[in-house]
């Protein structure tokens, strides 16, 4: 059997002041010669010019390839990057991030070894000068995610999607993303569409430091705001999205699979699941109603000018000095 291929692609948008050390980072992996692909979603700024920049005069081993879309596609650009590589396992990386040497190499072992679909690891968490405040985990040991704590727990830090590798079947099984079904966040669908597959697994090991910024994408999901209430609102909406985009996976897989004996569970447990969360955002929208409160829609752009300065936001967890 031939070894897979292995291609690190590493997705951009916005990211001017953090992806010359990203495209640094993906350059330097150790191991085998990757196939290293970095994809600009139409960014406004100047990441294309700091990308061509950091690349400029590139002559290690990798393979390298560049693309800029013409226009921002969101969660479909993952549909565009599966189009234009042809390789068994894609480890993904995001602009804002930086891979320590070995991230792919320990990814791709640990997902030849678990025979797995897709893995996931640990994190350093830093800022945005990449000073580490502790890891994103720390906590949770090396295994495979099991579908029933999965259902019941939902997501948790051992899922960053900003960690994982996978089999290009998780994409290609349930025909890509679908930025109309989910628009963002695709950490627990893409962990719930592996372990349909031949499971996923986490690797206790920081592998990337993941850099917490006012532009990150989990920042922009949530109104971080001085009112507690609206950042639960907004949470349980988004996590009723998450449901329905796993719903619509589970139907993908049944029509392709229907000798399968667990759908049925699996479906009954995500429609528990989300009318559990659809009567928290309505009660909590509800509440937002009565106060005299209304909803509205802002650009991102005005959106993140207004936000408030001191806005939570994911906290790291400081090492085990034992």
């Amino acid at each position: 059997m031939s070894e897979p291929t292995i291609a690190f692609v590493l997705v951009t948008y916005q990211h001017e002041n953090f992806v010359t050390d990203a495209v640094r980072s993906a350059l330097a992996q150790e191991g085998p010669p990757l196939d290293i692909l970095i994809s600009d979603d139409a960014s406004p700024d100047g990441t294309w010019a700091a990308i061509e920049k950091a690349v400029a005069g590139y002559s290690g081993p990798h393979r390298l390839r560049l693309n800029r879309n013409p226009e921002n596609m969101g969660m479909n650009h993952y549909n565009r990057v599966l189009e234009l590589i042809d390789n068994d396992i894609i480890v993904i990386a995001h602009g804002d991030d930086v891979a320590l040497p070995n991230r792919a190499l320990r990814l791709v072992e640990t997902l030849q070894r678990e025979k797995v679909s897709l893995v996931t690891s640990d994190a350093y968490v830093t800022d945005a000068a990449r000073a580490r405040s502790g890891l994103m985990v720390g906590d949770i040991p090396s295994g495979r995610f099991v579908m029933e704590k999965l259902l019941a727990d939902g997501w948790q830090r051992n899922m960053l999607g900003a960690t994982m590798a996978w089999r290009r079947d998780v994409l290609d099984v349930f025909g890509g993303l679908d930025r109309l079904i989910l628009p963002a966040g695709y950490d627990l669908p893409m962990v719930f569409r592996a372990t349909l597959l031949d499971g996923a697994y986490y690797l206790a090991e920081p592998l990337l430091e993941w850099r917490r910024h006012d532009r990150n994408l989990s920042e922009q999901l949530l109104d971080r705001g001085a009112d507690q209430l609206i950042e639960i609102e907004g949470a349980a909406a988004h996590a009723v999205t998450v449901l329905m985009a796993m719903l619509e996976d589970l139907a993908k897989l049944r029509m392709a699979d229907s000798e399968r004996r667990d759908f049925a569970e699996i479906r009954a447990h995500l429609l528990r699941s989300m009318m559990k969360h659809l009567r928290n955002w309505i009660r909590r929208r509800n509440r937002l109603f009565v106060r005299g409160m209304r909803a509205t829609w802002l650009d991102k752009e005005t959106w993140l000018e207004r936000r408030p300065a001191g806005s939570r936001r994911i906290k790291a967890r400081k090492p085990n000095p034992s």
